[in-house]
């Protein structure tokens, strides 16, 4: 097998593949992304268990048992993950926020259940998460498109993942 970019002396065969740069450096085929073991399959991994794998595609799901995102307090327990209601009373923080018991409702405006900077007075969202409140696609549990300009997974950097 060949050199499969010529205008990328850092892409050849044998080459180190780097992770979360979406290029393939080694020519085969593949591209390595670090996902995050999900042990209990509610789509948020453990921050502390970094996992690099080669996948065909970025746009493909994660590998079982694995998640795109970190995030997950208690990988041993799908109810407890960042976007679970925080239940007042049961000595758990439900929803990774870092607070126990504390119930703050934010204002979600885009409806895609990450909520604003902004308190809401009843209803809304038990997260503070969102970094574009008008649009249900800009959260940070969403992958980063690139080339776009844009801040998609709200990690303060624009058009890169990870």
């Amino acid at each position: 097998m060949g050199d499969c970019d010529d205008t990328n002396a850092a892409v050849y065969p044998g080459a180190t593949e780097v992770p979360d740069n979406l290029i393939d450096e080694d020519c085969n085929g593949k591209i390595a992304i670090t996902f995050y073991a999900d042990k209990d399959n509610d789509g948020f991994g453990n921050p502390n268990s970094p996992t690099v794998i080669e996948i065909d595609n970025y746009d493909s799901d994660a590998p079982d048992n694995y998640s795109w995102y970190a995030g997950d307090c208690d990988d041993n327990n799908d109810a407890i993950n960042p976007l679970a209601d925080e239940i007042v009373g049961n000595d758990i923080d439900d929803n990774c926020d870092g607070n126990t018991d504390v119930v703050e409702r934010y204002i979600d405006a885009d409806g895609d259940g990450y909520g604003s900077q902004q308190f809401a007075a009843a209803q809304g969202v038990t997260n503070n998460l969102d970094c574009d409140d008008s649009d249900a696609e800009i959260h940070p549990y969403t992958k980063e498109l690139l080339k776009d300009g844009i801040d998609n997974n709200c990690d303060g950097i624009i058009d890169k993942i990870n």
